[in-house]
């Protein structure tokens, strides 16, 4: 069953690409979504020639992606859209 991939959208809460989160050399988005009663935060992680797109994106944002999932992370992630105050807007 793991890892799958998966369209997915969520909320961003924090996003760098420094530091541990380049450890593979990719820009990693810290997500958040409620589930319940329950907050789950979890990394999804773009590649290199995702960074432009990604560093267009803004803590609060609303963002749609593939991506690979295992272990409460996504891998290998590829940016679909984004949504900031009602507007979307389509990255591919």
């Amino acid at each position: 069953l793991f890892p799958y991939t998966t369209l997915f959208r969520s909320t961003v809460n924090g996003l760098t690409d420094s530091g541990l989160g380049n450890l593979f050399g990719s820009t990693t988005v810290t997500l958040v979504r409620q589930v319940g009663n329950t907050t789950v935060y979890f990394f999804a992680s773009f590649p290199k020639d995702q960074k432009d797109a990604i560093m267009k994106i803004n803590t609060g944002d609303e963002i749609t992606f593939v991506g690979e999932y295992s272990k409460m992370s996504f891998y290998s992630c590829e940016l679909e859209s984004y949504t900031r105050s009602g507007k979307t807007t389509t990255v591919k």
